[in-house]
């Protein structure tokens, strides 16, 4: 029989860490998440396989870890996940293992819609779950979880009393337990809207507040604003009454103020003009001297040359009596020996000789000499 689901909600959960015993199996047969764990003990169920029973712990342990599957679960994942449950629910009626594992497929069913949605109860399915063995036995081993199970079949698929038990006389116990659930839910209820009335008050005087200080604000900006206006006006006034000063000049102050005004640009136009005819003279008066300093430069350049060659020939002159000098001055020198060799032997001559001897001598010695001048 198939059912039409209706959604719980889903709370959030974190994933707990394995213990050391199950992350060894989990090594010992290469396991590395939840989904290879489901379809290992799958195949494990199938086969009677010797690791069932430590694969079975290894389930469990992942199972009870969370409340949410993971994010890698698909649909064939998720079908496997809900079987296994199941078929340990069925198999181990009497033992603590049929209870933890009814505990698990029903916080799944509760937390995880894609569990949920994939779920289907139909009512051979819900057979295999034993609920009629549960309810009939004595005491009150596992009921509670039975009938809370049966409630939420009933509450959240399209499910009757009769689709999950089959003995009348459980109906009355049924019902009992749906009461209470149904009390629990009004007294969560009244909590949950005694916590939305605080949660509300509480917003409620946050939004007073804020609306408090949203007119104090908006006040304070029409505060500002009037007085920005006032100050605004004043300045007004202030420029109206400047405007209203300067259209009450006479116009003929006005023609006279651009007479004036006219008489003195024309004054400093003639200045100007002078200025600049007096500039245009000293001009061409500098333009004038440059030239007459250009030939000055060119005159001075050829007569720098003529007193270049002038010293050229008067160093060549220099020179040529240079020679001429030191030739008279060897033949002054040559003529003074011989005049004193000449004088000395006369001295010498004049110790022995008459005064006779000394007019002849003289007489001799009178030719000689002008002989040698002549000969020099």
């Amino acid at each position: 029989m198939e059912t039409k689901a209706k959604s719980p909600s889903t709370p959030a959960t974190v994933a707990r860490p394995l213990s050391k015993h199950s992350l060894a199996i989990s090594k010992k047969h290469s396991i590395n998440n939840f989904r290879d764990c489901v379809f290992a003990y799958s195949r494990s169920l199938e086969t009677s396989s010797p690791d069932c029973a430590e694969l079975q712990g290894l389930f469990i342990a992942y199972a009870n870890s969370s409340k949410v599957l993971p994010d890698n679960f698909d649909s064939e994942a998720i079908d496997s996940f809900i079987a296994i449950l199941i078929t340990l629910v069925s198999v181990n009626y009497g033992n603590p293992m049929a209870m933890q594992s009814l505990t698990v497929l029903f916080n799944y069913l509760r937390n995880d819609e894609k569990v949920f949605g994939r779920f289907h109860p139909s009512k051979e399915l819900i057979g295999r779950l034993n609920f009629n063995k549960y309810l009939a036995a004595k005491g009150d081993s596992g009921k509670d979880l039975v009938l809370n199970f049966i409630y939420f079949l009933i509450r959240h698929y399209d499910l009757e009393y009769t689709d999950i038990i089959s003995d009348p006389d459980a109906l009355p116990l049924i019902r009992r337990a749906e009461v209470e659930q149904i009390h629990v839910e009004i007294e969560n209820l009244g909590t949950h809207q005694e916590k939305i009335l605080k949660v509300s008050e509480e917003n409620q005087q946050i939004t007073s507040n804020a609306f408090a200080e949203l007119f104090s604000y908006i006040e304070d900006i029409r505060k500002r604003s009037e007085h920005t206006e006032g100050i605004f006006r004043k300045e007004l006034d202030s420029i109206k009454g400047e405007v209203a000063r300067l259209s009450n000049i006479k116009t003929s102050q006005i023609i006279a103020d651009q007479k004036a005004n006219a008489e003195m640009i024309k004054g400093l136009e003639n200045h100007v003009s002078g200025k600049i005819a007096q500039i245009k003279e000293y001009v061409e008066a500098l333009a004038s001297k440059m030239h007459s300093m250009e030939s000055d430069q060119s005159n001075s350049t050829k007569r720098f040359q003529e007193i270049f060659a002038y010293e050229e020939a008067t160093k060549k002159d220099n020179q040529e009596i240079s020679k001429m000098l030191t030739t008279e001055t060897q033949i002054a020198k040559a003529a003074r020996d011989i005049m004193l060799s000449r004088i000395s032997k006369l001295e010498s001559d004049l110790l022995s000789i008459t005064a006779k001897d000394i007019k002849q001598k003289s007489e001799y010695i009178g030719d000689t000499t002008a002989v040698s001048y002549t000969h020099l």
